[in-house]
C-alpha cells in the first residue's frame, strides 16, 4: 500500500501536504477518538500553519499551529466513497502547556462533493436534519500540561469529543485520559504511560 506516502512543499509558516499521511489529533503518542494510527490513512489534501507567538504577554517559545485536511475515504463497507473534512488548532500558551479544539465532518453517497449547503453545513449548519442530514460531524477539546518533578516529567492529558450536535456544540461525550513518566536521566531511558479511553457515548436527550 501507499500508506504513510505524501508529497509536502513548506513556505514560511505554511505546510501543504498531498497523500495519505498518518495522523494522530491528540495529545496522546498512541491514540485519538477522531484521527489515530488505529486505522489507515485517508487520501487527503492538508494545509498546516504553524508559528510562535511574538507578543509581549507570550514568552518568545509559545507558538500555535492549525491544520485542515479534506479527503475520502475509498471502498468503505457500504460500497460508497466517504469525503472527511476536519481542522484542529493547537495553541500552546507555554512550554509546559497546550490546548485543541478540532471538529470533523463526513459525508458520502450521491451528494459527496463540496458545494455551498454542504459547506456551510460543515462549518455552521445544522447537520441533524434537513439537506444536511447525511453529514456527521464530531467536535471536541483537548488539554496537556508537563509538571518537573527533581529530573522526571510527569505530563498528564484529556481529549473529550462529542459526536452529535445540540445547538450547534458537541454532545454525547467519549474521552480519553493519560498520565506520562518521562524519566531521561536513568540509566535506560525510559517513558511510561498510562491511558483509559471510553468510547461508550451517554444516550443523548432525544434517545
Amino acid at each position: 500500500s501507499f500508506d504513510g506516502s505524501y508529497v509536502s512543499y513548506e513556505n514560511g509558516i505554511a505546510n501543504l501536504s498531498i497523500g495519505k499521511v498518518d495522523r494522530i489529533w491528540s495529545f496522546s503518542e498512541k491514540s485519538s477518538l477522531i484521527l489515530s494510527s488505529n486505522s489507515r490513512p485517508i487520501e487527503a489534501i492538508s494545509i498546516k500553519l504553524e508559528d510562535k507567538f511574538y507578543n509581549q504577554w507570550f514568552p518568545s517559545n509559545t507558538k500555535w499551529s492549525i491544520e485542515t485536511i479534506y479527503g475520502s475515504t475509498r471502498n468503505s463497507y457500504n460500497g460508497k466513497n466517504s469525503m472527511l473534512f476536519g481542522a484542529r488548532a493547537v495553541i500552546n500558551p507555554s512550554e509546559r502547556l497546550s490546548f485543541e479544539i478540532l471538529q470533523t465532518s463526513q459525508w458520502g453517497g450521491k451528494n459527496n462533493k463540496l458545494n455551498k449547503s454542504t459547506a456551510v453545513g460543515i462549518f455552521f449548519g445544522e447537520t441533524n436534519l434537513g439537506e444536511n442530514a447525511e453529514i456527521n460531524k464530531m467536535a471536541g477539546f483537548g488539554a496537556s500540561y508537563e509538571i518537573p518533578i527533581n529530573r522526571n516529567t510527569y505530563r498528564v492529558y484529556g481529549q473529550a469529543i462529542g459526536e452529535d450536535e445540540a445547538g450547534g456544540l458537541p454532545s454525547c461525550y467519549s474521552w480519553i485520559a493519560g498520565m506520562e513518566l518521562l524519566s531521561p536521566n536513568i540509566r535506560v531511558p525510559t517513558k511510561l504511560s498510562i491511558e483509559l479511553i471510553e468510547t461508550r457515548a451517554n444516550t443523548s436527550a432525544s434517545g
